[in-house]
């Protein structure tokens, strides 16, 4: 079975490109260390604090013969340029690895007119001169928004499919649980992330956004708001430590104003755990009043504030006299 070395490119504190909040060196480590993980001990990651090309330390290098290397990257250009290719040293015909990488990164991201192209590179030449097979793979366009998502959203998939390319077999492994993207996060359940759903994790809610990362602040969804805490380690009223992104629940104080937030499910009021109350509440055996949407201009408040001073609201009570709380 082939071994692979794998040359992260741009170095040490050389963040390369960058696009859309993510820079190339990051998302570049990323999908190495995804490599690494499916394909254990026939991959192996270069130094990642030292920059190869300006050290030359290919050429210091001493790997088993057959090793295959293969250097990766992501380009930038227009925000319209898009797709994967894969570059060889001049006068070289591509191998069969050269061939199937290509076939695989060209296809999954699509493009570019040539799949491989012969290109002068400082790194080639040194692989080269050491008998080493060398490719460099530009995975796709870091600063077009289309081709980063994507990226993004399938790390394991773009590793499976390089390592396949050079001969390294993985299996699947559905695995469930946070994944770190730069100072995002996104969330897999069952081997697929979860894009706009929520998610529960160590009896705490989280919102995952239709552009697959998790969000924080107040996000309305189904017709009612919730609030996600923005920072971890944040105490709210009730006292609680809440993680970034959790769902906030009972009172809530933001923007100098009071909220509150279910802190239980009521199916017979339309009330979900986690959803900012509007109309008449009671918490604690007090009554309060949360401004509906309809009285946000009469009021002069926002939606879901509460409500002080004289009001004047419309009650509704059931056939047994009981205050109906619902709005």
């Amino acid at each position: 079975m082939a071994k692979v070395f794998v040359i992260t490119g741009h170095g040490g504190v050389d963040s390369g490109a960058s696009g859309f909040g993510f820079t190339e060196a990051e998302r570049i480590r990323a999908l190495a260390a995804r490599m690494k993980a499916l394909g254990g001990a026939d991959v192996t990651i270069g130094d990642t604090s030292i920059d190869y090309y300006s050290t030359g330390a290919i050429s210091n290098l001493n790997l088993p013969a057959g090793t295959q290397i293969v250097e990766l990257h992501l380009d930038a250009a227009s925000s319209t340029a898009r797709g994967g290719h894969v570059i060889i040293k001049p006068g070289l015909t591509p191998d069969a690895i050269d061939n199937a990488i290509a076939d695989f990164i060209s296809g999954y991201f699509q493009g570019r007119s040539n799949k491989i192209v012969n290109q002068a590179l400082s790194n080639a030449d040194r692989a080269a001169a050491k008998g080493y097979p060398y490719r460099l793979v530009e995975c796709c366009f870091i600063t077009n928004h289309a081709d980063l998502t994507k990226f993004n959203n399938n790390l394991d998939a773009i590793a499976r499919g390089l390592l396949n390319a050079m001969g390294i077999k993985t299996e699947e492994v559905k695995k469930t649980g946070w994944e770190q993207v730069g100072k995002k996060w996104k969330y897999k359940k069952n081997g697929k992330y979860v894009v706009n759903d929520w998610v529960s994790d160590k009896g705490a809610w989280y919102f995952i956004g239709a552009d697959g990362f998790m969000m924080t602040g107040w996000i309305k969804t189904s017709g009612k708001w919730y609030y996600l805490n923005p920072v971890s380690g944040k105490k709210h009223h009730d006292g609680k430590t809440y993680k970034e992104g959790q769902m906030v629940t009972g009172w809530l104080y933001d923007a100098k104003r009071w909220f509150y937030l279910s802190t239980k499910y009521d199916d017979a009021n339309g009330i979900v755990l986690g959803a900012m109350i509007v109309g008449l509440y009671v918490v604690a055996g007090i009554a309060y009043y949360f401004c509906p949407a309809a009285r946000t201009k009469e009021l002069k408040v926002a939606e879901g504030q509460m409500v002080t001073g004289k009001v004047a609201i419309n009650c509704n009570f059931n056939s047994s006299g009981g205050l109906i709380m619902k709005q």
